[in-house]
């Protein structure tokens, strides 16, 4: 049932994740937040947004790695150790 609030091509509620920068899966298609630069995993896969603290000035609740990328991710940096 469509409801009166409901604007086609917005993102819905079901696409909200609290401590997320921004709704689920409006990122890049088929990557997750466990593969982003702002996600610091802590334990069993889940972690805090680092976009969602430099937007907010708080550390939000913790998201699963599993969730849809958001409009802000990035492509984690990868650090070599056998780089000089």
């Amino acid at each position: 049932m469509l409801k009166l609030t409901d604007i086609f091509g917005s993102p819905s509620r079901s696409q909200i994740r609290p401590g997320m920068a921004y709704f689920v899966g409006t990122g890049p298609k088929g990557l997750t937040c466990g593969s982003c630069n702002h996600h610091s995993e802590q334990s069993e896969g889940q972690g805090h947004c680092g976009m969602y603290r430099k937007m907010t000035g708080r550390v939000g609740a913790k998201i699963q790695a599993g969730y849809r990328a958001c409009k802000y991710y990035e492509t984690r940096r990868r650090t070599d150790d056998n780089e000089a």
